[in-house]
């Protein structure tokens, strides 16, 4: 979006072609899965945001549409061409600025991740439920404050 060479919403206006390329590590953008390099053609909103992302070389992939409250990303939603039948969901709570949970419901199952900070409002932790839209596992996320922490590890 910030190619100061390339105007990604310019270039689809007239070529009719998407020319911005990101990548997650997961399918669904997950925060705390990899598996792979996934490649995404992206679309942009009039803010700079991903609107919507389709994943390269997967041409069965669900649309992801993405949900913003200014900074805030509220939602992805995955949507299958052409009934746009929804087979993904991630939505995303917080408590003013800070996240604190997300769930996402995939094939009629629902997961969680619980978000956790300290006194200093500094995320500690994040504990994921087992996700069956990625590898079913659970997982533990710790997050250290390097400075605050400097010195005790």
């Amino acid at each position: 979006w910030s190619s100061p060479r390339l105007d990604p919403r310019l270039t689809y206006m007239v070529t009719g072609k998407r020319a911005a390329i990101g990548f997650s590590g997961n399918h669904y953008f997950h925060p705390f899965a990899w598996d792979a390099i996934h490649l995404f053609e992206l679309d942009y909103d009039d803010q700079g945001r991903v609107r919507h992302a389709w994943e390269l070389d997967e041409p069965n992939a669900p649309r992801l549409d993405f949900t913003w409250d200014g900074n805030r990303l509220m939602s992805v939603v995955g949507k299958t061409a052409p009934a746009e039948t929804v087979v993904y969901s991630r939505s995303l709570n917080y408590s003013g600025d800070k996240l604190m949970s997300e769930s996402i419901t995939q094939a009629g199952k629902t997961s969680h991740i619980q978000y956790k900070y300290n006194k200093q409002g500094v995320l500690t932790e994040a504990d994921c439920d087992s996700d069956p839209s990625l590898d079913g596992r659970s997982r533990k996320i710790e997050f250290f404050d390097e400075a605050a922490d400097k010195g005790k590890h």
